[in-house]
Parts: C-alpha cells; sequence; structure tokens
C-alpha cells in the first residue's frame, strides 16, 4: 500500500491528538501500530512495517519524533519505511498503480506506455544521490522537458522523493504544537529519547590515531553528514571506507563508524567494508579522483585554498600533502584532532 505524502490532514495537531483521544478501533491501531515502530527504530531493530494503518503510522511516527527531536533517529525511521515503500512499488507491476505511487509523492511522473516520462528538473533533483549513466541527464532521452525512464528508474527516483517529502513534512511540524498535541505520551516519549540516546553513546567511536584535521573538505563533510543522520551516496560511502583505509584506519574501527549511520545494517556494511578494503577481495581499493566526486555531485572543496589547486586531484594527495607540510613545524606547534 503507498504512503500519500501529500494529504494536507495529517499535518494538523488536531488530527495527531486525535490518534490519542479518539474512541475508534482504527485510532487505536495506529496508535499501538505508531509506537511500536518508534520502539523498534529506537532499539536499532528493523521496523516489521504491515500494511493495515500503514499512513496513519507513518504520519503519527514523525509527530512522536518531531518530540523526540533526534535527527539520526528520524533518518533511520524514514529510511526504514522508504525500503518498506520501495519493495511495494518494485512488487507492483502495474504501470498505472506505479504512476500513482509516484505522483502520491508530488513526482511529476506520468506514464507513457511501458516507460514513463519525468520533468528534467524532477529528474535532475532526485537522481543527484544516484549513480551511474542512467541518472545522468546528458545519457537520456529529452523531449518537450521530459525525460524518458525505464520502471526501475522512475522507483529509485521515486525514493528519493519520499526520503525529501518525509523530511520536509517533519520539518514544517512544530515542536510546541508536537509537544502540546502529544502530551499524553510525555512519559513514553521521554524513555524513549533515553534509551536511544544512552544506546547513540555506547555505539561512539574514534578515528584511533588517524589525524581528521588533514582530512580533506569531502571525507568531513561525509562524516559530519552521517553523523547527522543522512545517509550518504553509495559513491560517498566508497570514497569514505576507501580513504580511511589507506590513511590507517582498520576494517573493525570502520564499521563501528558507520554504525551512526541511519541505514547501518552490520552483516551488509560488514562485507561491503572488508570488500573495498581486500580483506575478501583481494584488493585493496583506492578512493575516487577528485573530478570523480565532482562529477557525482559529492565535492565539497568549497572555498577551500588547497582543494582549489589544479594541480590537485585526489582527495588522498590532500592528506599526504597536509601531513608532510605539519612535518615541517615544530613539535610545539602540532595538533590531533580525534573524531568521536
Amino acid at each position: 500500500m503507498p504512503i500519500i505524502l501529500n494529504n494536507t490532514r495529517y499535518s494538523e495537531p488536531d488530527w495527531a491528538n486525535s490518534v490519542l483521544t479518539g474512541y475508534s478501533e482504527d485510532l487505536y491501531k495506529t496508535h499501538k501500530y505508531a509506537t511500536d515502530l518508534i520502539s523498534d527504530v529506537s532499539e536499532g531493530s528493523r521496523l516489521d512495517v504491515k500494511e493495515e494503518h500503514v499512513e496513519e503510522a507513518f504520519f503519527f511516527c514523525l509527530w512522536i519524533l518531531k518530540c523526540i527531536d533526534e535527527s539520526t533517529l528520524s533518518s533511520r525511521f524514514i529510511n526504514e519505511m522508504r525500503d518498506y515503500v520501495v519493495r511495494e512499488a518494485e512488487s507492483n507491476k502495474d504501470p498505472d498503480v506505479l504512476e500513482s505511487i509516484a505522483q502520491g509523492t508530488g513526482l511529476d511522473a506520468t506514464r507513457l506506455d511501458e516507460t514513463f516520462s519525468v520533468h528534467f528538473v524532477d529528474f535532475i533533483r532526485y537522481s543527484k544521490k544516484l549513480t551511474g549513466n542512467a541518472y545522468r541527464l546528458v545519457f537520456q532521452p529529452l523531449s518537450g522537458g521530459k525525460v524518458e525512464v525505464e520502471p526501475r528508474i522512475l522507483v529509485n527516483l521515486y525514493r528519493e522523493k519520499f526520503v525529501e517529502s518525509s523530511f520536509k513534512f517533519l520539518a514544517s511540524i512544530k515542536k510546541t504544537e508536537a509537544l502540546a498535541a502529544l502530551s499524553p505520551m510525555e512519559e513514553f516519549i521521554s524513555s524513549v529519547k533515553q534509551e536511544y540516546l544512552s544506546r547513540r553513546k555506547k555505539e561512539k567511536v574514534d578515528l584511533g590515531n588517524v589525524d581528521s584535521s588533514k582530512f580533506p573538505p569531502c571525507i568531513n563533510e561525509y562524516l559530519k553528514l552521517m553523523r547527522e543522520g543522512v545517509n550518504l551516496p553509495q559513491m560517498a560511502r566508497f570514497t569514505l571506507v576507501s580513504f580511511l583505509h589507506k590513511v590507517g584506519m582498520n576494517s573493525s574501527d570502520i564499521i563501528a563508524l558507520f554504525r551512526s549511520a541511519p541505514d547501518f545494517n552490520e552483516k551488509i556494511t560488514t562485507y561491503q567494508v572488508n570488500h573495498i578494503t581486500g580483506e575478501i577481495s583481494g584488493t585493496v581499493y583506492s578512493p575516487p579522483k577528485c573530478s570523480v566526486l565532482l562529477s557525482n555531485h559529492i565535492c565539497f572543496k568549497g572555498e577551500d585554498p588547497l582543494c582549489n589547486q589544479e594541480w590537485l586531484k585526489h582527495p588522498l594527495r590532500y592528506y599526504q600533502i597536509k601531513k608532510m607540510r605539519d612535518m615541517g613545524k615544530p613539535q610545539t606547534q602540532k595538533t590531533e584532532k580525534k573524531v568521536n
């Protein structure tokens, strides 16, 4: 069952309060379903998403998350729900239904025959975090401002739109209104937040002897985004893992670092990290060049003077130069910054 994100009734505090104070069986089930989902995500468990009342429970969870006010927890929940709606979209073979699902998030998509047309603005906006030529406008047919895409491409654009729209809805809720509307749940909200913060404290890890003060802006940005509860694009994750390994961080510490990611899955992360670091693949991968990061919209050089040198082509080169510069300074001027 799709979750329709452009339904305005869920944005009203009176609706959120009615889930707690109403007497119907449906409202009771929505309340129970939502609290179960919030409990699961705060404990780090995978969500058991059921079709019945999923839309109402999803939005009520966003109201609860606004009260808890922890960005990483909110991101983990939204990404778990993203995976659910994507599975639902992929399992549906009816093109008309897929068109309706995509449009339910506000995505400008229209069925053609076996393919779909997407407005080029939406295509560019929601393909930024997706890798591969299929998500680059220059490689796609464009007519009348519309891009023709296959169903699998539409599903991935829909996935990104779902995440953006969910965060936009969450941001639109005023915390004061959420706390007032959900005041009967104050004890539950407080206990969930404390449980989550306690678990987060145990998961924290630093970078050991790796000198993060010499990291290029891209790597620092990936680490910052991950701590803020933002899921990194695949290319950014690959770059982060391969970079940290090359500068001396071991695989187990890299895996631990990823525990703060909203969609962390220990089995998948362990496999991917061990593959990139050569423990199971036999090949130790290096980070991509700066030009690759730039073309994939994951370069964050900004005004950094070293990054903006024409001859600076690689993140590792940035780190090496910073280290060499530091070696020329007196010992008392050396500083080392650890990332927690």
